[in-house]
C-alpha cells in the first residue's frame, strides 16, 4: 500500500489585506486598433480595499531621443477580484483595467510608455516603499501588418509561493501578431528620469538579495525562457517581488516589450495529510503527465461502476468535477492555469489521487 501526499497549507504568514494603499502588481501595453491608431490598456493589482485611481496619467514617448509625444489619462474601465480562500481566511487582491487610445505617427524610432507611481508594498528582496515604473515598448507603426504588444495572462486565484517547495508561477503571454517571445527575470523599476523619460532607475536590493538570488540564500527561482513560466523555490516567509520581461521579435529583430511586475507571498506550507491508495482495491493511471490540460484517465480492471473524479488547486480549491462512467476517460482542462494539481477520483468507499503538471 502507498500513500500519496496532500498539501495542505497550515499557516499563511502574509496577509495582502495590509498597506492598502500600495501596489502589489502591473503590466502596461499597446493593442494595434487600426492604422496608426493604439489602445493603451493597463492593468494595477492592488490590496483588498486599495488603489482608488478612477484614471491613470502615462506618457508616450519616442524611444531613443526620449521626446514627450503625449500625456493620456488612462480611464477605470473594470475592477476584479483575484483571490483565494484558505483555512478560512480570503488572501488576494483587487484588479484594475484602464484604457484609452491614442494616434501615432509612423516613426524608424518607435515609442514607449512611461509612468511613475509611488509607493510598492512592504518586501523582503527590495527597498522599503520604493516606486513603480510602469512602461512598455513598440515599434514602427509602418511595420508591415502593424504590430501589438504581447498580452500577460491574467492573474490567477492563487498567486503564492510555498517555502521549500517548487512552484510553479505563469507569466506567459499571448501575441496577436504571431511574433516569437522570450521571457527573462529582470530587475524591477524604482523611478523615473527627470520627465518620466529613460533611463529608468532600478529598485535597489536589500541585503543578501540581488537579481540572481532574488529570492534570498538557500532558494532558487528560474524561468523558462521560451514559456514564461517561473519555477520558485522560497526559503523565508515574506513578500517578493517578481518582474519578467516578454520581449517580442520578427524575422529575428526586437518590436517591442511589456514587463510584468508583481509582489508575490511566500508562505509555510506542511504536509499533514495522507490518502491511503489500495494496490489491490483501486489503480488509476493519468498520461500524458505533465500536460497541456489534456489527459486520459485510465481505471484497471474496471466494473462498471461510476466514479466521481475532483480536481483542486494546490490551495485545496476546487476547479473541476466529473463522473466518470467508462475504463478510460478523456478530461480536457486547457482552460486552467498552468501549474500543479491534483486529481482525485473515488467509488465512495476507496480513493486514489494523482498529482498532475499542466504546462
Amino acid at each position: 500500500m502507498k500513500k500519496i501526499l496532500l498539501l495542505t497549507i497550515t499557516i499563511i504568514l502574509i496577509s495582502l489585506n495590509t498597506n492598502a494603499s500600495h501596489f502589489l502588481g502591473n503590466d502596461i501595453r499597446m493593442e494595434q486598433i487600426g492604422a496608426n491608431q493604439y489602445k493603451i490598456i493597463l492593468r494595477i493589482a492592488s490590496t483588498f480595499g486599495g488603489i482608488t485611481l478612477n484614471s491613470s496619467s502615462v506618457m508616450v514617448l519616442e524611444e531613443n531621443t526620449n521626446t514627450l509625444i503625449a500625456t493620456k489619462s488612462l480611464s477605470l474601465d473594470s475592477t476584479r477580484t483575484a483571490s483565494s480562500t484558505i483555512g478560512g481566511t480570503q488572501y488576494g487582491f483587487i484588479i484594475k483595467y484602464y484604457s484609452d487610445t491614442i494616434q501615432l505617427a509612423n516613426n524608424t524610432n518607435g515609442y514607449y510608455i512611461s509612468s511613475n507611481h509611488c509607493c510598492r508594498n512592504m518586501v523582503v528582496n527590495h527597498t522599503p516603499n520604493g516606486g513603480v515604473v510602469f512602461t512598455c515598448e513598440n515599434t514602427n507603426p509602418a511595420i508591415t501588418g502593424g504590430n501589438s504588444n504581447p498580452k500577460f495572462v491574467d492573474y490567477p486565484d492563487s498567486l503564492f509561493m510555498v517555502i521549500g517547495m517548487n512552484r510553479s508561477l505563469d507569466f506567459s503571454c499571448t501575441d496577436l501578431d504571431g511574433d516569437s517571445l522570450v521571457y527573462s527575470i529582470v530587475n524591477p523599476f524604482d523611478n523615473t528620469s527627470i520627465g518620466g523619460s529613460k533611463p529608468f532607475n532600478l529598485l535597489g536590493y536589500n541585503a543578501a538579495f540581488n537579481l540572481l538570488n532574488l529570492l534570498g540564500p538557500a532558494t532558487s527561482i528560474s524561468i523558462n525562457s521560451s514559456t514564461g513560466i517561473v519555477t520558485a523555490r522560497p526559503a523565508q516567509q515574506g513578500q517578493f517581488v517578481i518582474a519578467v520581461k516578454c520581449e517580442e521579435y520578427r524575422n529575428g529583430v526586437k518590436i517591442g516589450q511589456v514587463i510584468r511586475d508583481v509582489v508575490i507571498p511566500a508562505i509555510i506550507a506542511s504536509f499533514p495529510t495522507s490518502i491511503n491508495e489500495s494496490d489491490e482495491s483501486m489503480k488509476a493511471l493519468i498520461y500524458p503527465n505533465p500536460n497541456n490540460g489534456s489527459f486520459t484517465i485510465s481505471m484497471e480492471d474496471y466494473n462498471g461502476d461510476n466514479y466521481n473524479m475532483q480536481v483542486t488547486d494546490v490551495s485545496g480549491k476546487l476547479v473541476y468535477s466529473e463522473e466518470l462512467n467508462s475504463s478510460q476517460s478523456n478530461i480536457n482542462l486547457n482552460e486552467l492555469n498552468k501549474g500543479m494539481y491534483f486529481v482525485s477520483v473515488s467509488d465512495g468507499t476507496n480513493q486514489v489521487v494523482k498529482r498532475i503538471v499542466i504546462q
